[in-house]
């Protein structure tokens, strides 16, 4: 048996099933662990089998996490026990696609498409968002179709003060992405997507078309990244929940703008922007 832990917000939980899924796919017997969100005080808990319908999810015991994980409190006295894996870095780790990890216990995020690159075709269909029942949803998705549409996400709230994360997705960086997207996308229409839409407003530089969009929150929330989906190209911000957002978007001409370094200090992952995404 196989248990993948999940654990964080949207995006994080989307990088940790979709290793999980590909996990799966190699015929091992595995499951998830979601016994965290019990005490999770954080963004709105263990999401995704409330939001996507097509997820094949199979959920670890108590019991099936004690024997591979041990118990928390002789973890602390003991150490982790042989069958559990802690990822130490974000980069990609090739030896758990080319090794038998059978009876392991993995925690991690896991933020790389190459460990799901091989049932990509799967992951997009798991991860089909249901249908709009929103007003304002339901107006924006055919506009967004239409259009050249570009999706710019400005994640501030706990980023602004974060020493892993902040100052990373400065004015700067969203100027020079959204000046390469006019020099090379004809009449772009721009969507921003924000916890901090005021901020917006008054720094992007947008003097073009340009729709904020601050109508889905709490429970809702995950509408922005099925917009996001939607749209033709993208500015992502460091952050796993625009990640997905450009990457369901299944145009194969999209540019996709990240930035540079998805975190402060030495262990940025490198591994988490595609070669094909443009990082400024």
């Amino acid at each position: 048996m196989i248990i993948v832990k999940v654990l964080g917000g949207l995006g994080n939980q989307m990088f940790q099933y979709a290793f999980y899924r590909s996990l799966k796919e190699r015929n091992y017997v595995a499951k998830i662990d979601v016994q965290s969100f019990n005490n999770y005080k954080l963004h709105n808990g263990f999401e995704l089998n409330n939001i996507f319908r097509n997820i094949e999810a199979e959920y670890a015991s108590k019991k099936d996490v004690n024997r591979l994980a041990g118990n928390p409190i002789r973890r602390r006295i003991f150490g982790f026990k042989r069958t559990y894996y802690r990822e130490t870095t974000l980069r990609f780790n090739s030896d758990i696609q080319h090794s038998d990890v059978d009876n392991t216990y993995f925690q991690g995020y896991w933020q790389s498409e190459k460990y799901f690159s091989n049932i990509e075709s799967i992951i997009r269909r798991e991860f089909e968002f249901p249908p709009f029942d929103e007003v304002e949803n339901i107006r924006l998705e055919p506009l967004i179709r239409l259009q050249n549409s570009v999706s710019i996400h400005v994640r501030r709230g706990d980023y602004v003060n974060h020493p892993l994360y902040s100052n990373i997705c400065t004015e700067q960086y969203y100027s020079r992405a959204i000046e390469y997207i006019m020099n090379h996308v004809n009449t772009p229409y721009f969507y921003v997507f924000s916890d901090d839409i005021v901020w917006c407003r008054k720094n992007l530089d947008l003097s073009t078309q340009v729709e904020y969009i601050d109508w889905n929150n709490g429970q809702r929330s995950y509408r922005d990244m099925q917009l996001m989906s939607f749209c033709k190209h993208h500015i992502i911000a460091n952050s796993t929940f625009s990640w997905w957002g450009a990457w369901l978007n299944p145009n194969p001409d999209k540019i996709v703008i990240a930035p540079k370094r998805f975190m402060n200090g030495e262990n940025d992952a490198i591994d988490l922007v595609p070669d094909r995404w443009l990082r400024l």
